[in-house]
């Protein structure tokens, strides 16, 4: 359904090339004697050039000359707005690739911002379990150390123990003998004392 203005347009130019008589004869008038023999190019008064020209006439040969030269240019600017017109669309077809891409890239921004909180997210919770992790690392290098500090001075209070046993047998075994002494016995039956055998 057509619109105010356009309406407005057709009786417009209905109105300014309507042919029938009395109606814009002015105008009428004007074209047809634009378009009769006697017209001078231009528009403007007679001029003797413009006068030549119209008394001048084209031959058939000349004519055809003329719209063949015409139509050859008229063909090639065709030809070459083709081609123009065909790397524009060549051109428009990348660049509705290119848009449909961006928009592509536009509907996946929200999956992907919640993708790189998530891993900002993840990376700190991460960095804070290798702090923990290493921390007890350490710890743990300190209780070994500690633990072997330990065996260290349990090896070295056996060697201790072994040698005061060895010394003890060696004692015991003097007592034995001194006890087996026959002036032992006579002190230890003098004082009164016993022996441990």
């Amino acid at each position: 359904m057509q619109n105010a203005r356009d309406i407005s347009a057709d009786e417009e130019s209905k109105r300014l090339f309507d042919m029938t008589p009395g109606k814009n004869d002015a105008t009428y008038n004007r074209l047809t004697a634009a378009l009769s023999d006697d017209a001078t190019l231009g528009g403007g008064g007679p001029g003797a050039d413009s006068i030549e020209l119209v008394r001048r006439r084209l031959t058939p040969a000349e004519r055809e000359s003329l719209t063949q030269k015409s139509v050859v240019a008229i063909l090639d600017q065709l030809s070459f707005s083709s081609e123009r017109l065909q790397n524009a669309m060549q051109r428009v077809g990348y660049l509705e690739c290119q848009v449909e891409v961006l928009q592509e890239n536009v509907r996946q921004m929200p999956e992907l911002r919640a993708k790189a909180s998530r891993t900002i997210i993840l990376e700190r919770e991460n960095a804070a379990l290798t702090e923990v992790l290493e921390e007890r690392n350490n710890s743990l290098r300190r209780r070994e150390k500690q633990i072997e500090s330990k065996e260290r001075e349990i090896e070295l209070l056996t060697k201790i123990m072994d040698a005061h046993k060895n010394h003890l047998n060696r004692v015991e075994a003097d007592l034995v003998a001194l006890e087996g002494k026959p002036w032992v016995r006579f002190m230890a039956w003098f004082t009164g004392s016993k022996l441990s055998r």
